[in-house]
């Protein structure tokens, strides 16, 4: 137990040190301290400073990350997570799922993290072949059980609009049991972008808590249509529903 809290703040002190990082230089010097102190004994410890270097949005830093994680002995499944998302942030989906595969050949289990980002990869026009590696993908969701969940599911919705599959994504969205405000939205949006105004208005009336963002959706979808303003107000006016439910008609 006290291994165990000793680790956690271990981890927490790294991963605040290197958020503060603003050069190449101090990340290879939390570097050189982990090398020499820690890896040999808690070969984990890498994993804050890798998860802030490989997602930072910056080319350099993740350029020093990917040779991180090559000269590692030990990888679990937060770092090849921490890797995908670094991929797929620097556009390059195709090296997202290679290391997907990689992680399944070292033997490692996939998470509810782990799915988000490659499923967003789908979408993407950079590849060929999306639609059936989403759907393999999708197929890895149901095999290890993650179905239900909310992060995984409005990332499934969301690839399956946008290779319209439009019943696909509304079976995603009824099998999962608990929904929260983010999936509602992007079902709503899905519908709104494929011009389905009747079904984006149903599901925004369904919707047990509106938020800003699904007001936004609705109104996005209204916006493509060419009565724009006199369906809102047949709809109960805009700017009073969102008040009611925390927004700012006037944002």
């Amino acid at each position: 137990m006290i291994r165990k809290t000793v680790e956690t703040c271990f981890n927490a002190t790294v991963k605040t040190l290197s958020e503060n990082c603003k050069t190449l230089n101090q990340f290879k010097e939390i570097h050189a301290h982990l090398i020499k102190c820690h890896l040999p004994e808690n070969p984990v410890a890498i994993g804050p400073l890798l998860s802030v270097v490989a997602t930072s949005n910056n080319a350099s830093f993740f350029s020093y990350a990917r040779l991180i994680f090559q000269h590692l002995r030990f990888r679990n499944t937060f770092m090849y997570n921490t890797m995908i998302r670094g991929y797929l942030q620097n556009g390059d989906q195709v090296f997202a799922f290679l290391c997907y595969i990689d992680m399944l050949r070292f033997g490692l289990v996939a998470n509810n993290y782990t799915f988000p980002p490659l499923i967003k990869a789908c979408s993407s026009s950079s590849i060929t072949n999306t639609k059936l590696i989403g759907c393999s993908v999708h197929g890895h969701v149901l095999k290890l059980g993650f179905e239900d969940d909310q992060f995984v599911g409005s990332a499934l919705v969301e690839f399956y609009f946008a290779n319209s599959e439009i019943s696909n994504a509304r079976t995603v969205f009824d099998e999962i049991p608990i929904k929260d405000a983010v999936l509602w939205t992007t079902l709503i949006d899905g519908y709104g972008k494929n011009e389905d105004i009747l079904n984006a208005r149903k599901l925004f009336d369904e919707m047990p808590d509106r938020t800003v963002i699904s007001w936004s959706a609705i109104m996005a979808a209204y916006s493509r249509i060419n009565n724009f303003h006199e369906d809102l107000w047949e709809c109960g006016g805009w700017e009073s529903g969102m008040a009611e439910d925390g927004g700012d008609g006037n944002e």
